[in-house]
């Protein structure tokens, strides 16, 4: 079960804001295109003020997923 408070959500920015906590431009790219591949880009620009319940159930799942790709990014460069 996936709660829909999160204590690590700043209400004023957007989502994207939020999961790269306004790192660069190509962090920024990395979760559109990541979350895109989900069927997310719905809730990209959204405060999770004006976000759904199913939509901020969402939300946590979208910070996983660009960590895991920001994980795999971060191996391939090393290799």
């Amino acid at each position: 079960m996936v709660s829909q408070e999160n204590d690590e959500v700043f209400s004023r920015l957007s989502v994207v804001e939020n999961i790269t906590m306004m790192q660069t431009d190509i962090s920024q790219m990395l979760v559109k295109s990541e979350l895109s591949k989900y069927g997310m880009q719905d809730i990209l620009d959204k405060t999770p003020a004006k976000m759904s319940g199913g939509e901020k159930r969402i939300f946590p799942l979208a910070r996983q997923a660009y960590r895991g790709a920001e994980n795999r990014r971060e191996s391939e460069v090393r290799s």
